[in-house]
């Protein structure tokens, strides 16, 4: 039997920790506050010019930016911005721009989230306690939601799970349909996102079987590679459809409908 993937966190605790204790017994955390400052420019730079060369059918210049990218990622434990700066690298390296495309979509996405997590530790050094990498606005104030994620691909799965608790909701993440359904089964979650196509339970059947329990009914937001079926088309199993990575303004918007339901 094989072991679940690995799944990339956005930022890792225990590198964030050797380093504010290193720079702090030396005085020093004006100097990891700039190390800081300096990695989220560099980094918005990489990103922009690995975006430019695809745009210009430029394989190599791609490749180039995102080995950058994801070499430099390792200083600050930006493990989930090192794994998708890798896929456009190695898509690019086939010279596949299609799929080195798709990839830095999903860079755009996790280099906005990288950004702000980083930006505010900025903020927090300084302060009595380490720096960590949670603590999105709803968390602050409380009340958030319960999240159910399924997804078969790692680096998706986890796009969307640091997007979900950047914006302060509470997350499940699981890399199959039956997975899913047992994770739904057993803490009820107010939301679930689910992609479209997986080994064995599918999504929509997953959504079916989920709608087929007992108890208050959850929104449910299908995730689609393509982003070319709407809700309309999958019936009353689904609440929503969203392309493939998802925006951080319609994750929000989704939880925000999810919200008002469960209230």
């Amino acid at each position: 039997m094989s072991s679940a993937p690995e799944i990339p966190t956005l930022l890792d605790e225990a590198v964030l920790a050797d380093l504010h204790e290193d720079f702090a017994s030396t005085g020093d955390l004006d100097e990891l506050a700039a190390l800081i400052r300096n990695f989220v420019a560099r980094g918005g730079e990489g990103v922009e010019e690995a975006r430019g060369a695809l745009e210009s059918g430029d394989a190599e210049a791609a490749r180039k930016a995102a080995h950058k990218l994801k070499g430099s990622s390792r200083t600050l434990g930006a493990g989930l911005l090192g794994a998708v700066a890798a896929k456009v690298e190695a898509a690019a390296a086939e010279g596949d721009l299609e799929v080195a495309s798709r990839a830095a979509r999903e860079l755009d996405v996790v280099w906005s989230l990288t950004r702000h997590a980083l930006s505010d530790m900025v903020e927090a050094i300084g302060g009595d306690g380490p720096l960590t990498a949670g603590g999105g606005p709803a968390a602050e104030q409380g009340g958030g939601l319960d999240v159910l994620i399924a997804d078969d691909e790692p680096i998706a799965l986890a796009v969307l799970r640091a997007t979900v608790e950047r914006l302060g909701h509470s997350c499940t993440a699981v890399t199959d349909g039956e997975a899913a359904l047992a994770a739904y089964e057993r803490d009820r979650p107010q939301v679930v996102f689910t992609d479209l196509q997986m080994p064995g339970i599918e999504g929509v059947e997953l959504a079916r079987r989920i709608r087929a329990l007992e108890g208050p009914a959850p929104y449910v937001a299908m995730l689609s590679a393509s982003g070319d079926r709407g809700a309309g088309a999958l019936g009353e199993t689904v609440d929503a459809v969203l392309s493939k990575p998802a925006r951080e303004d319609d994750v929000r918007a989704v939880l925000g409908l999810a919200a008002q339901r469960s209230s």
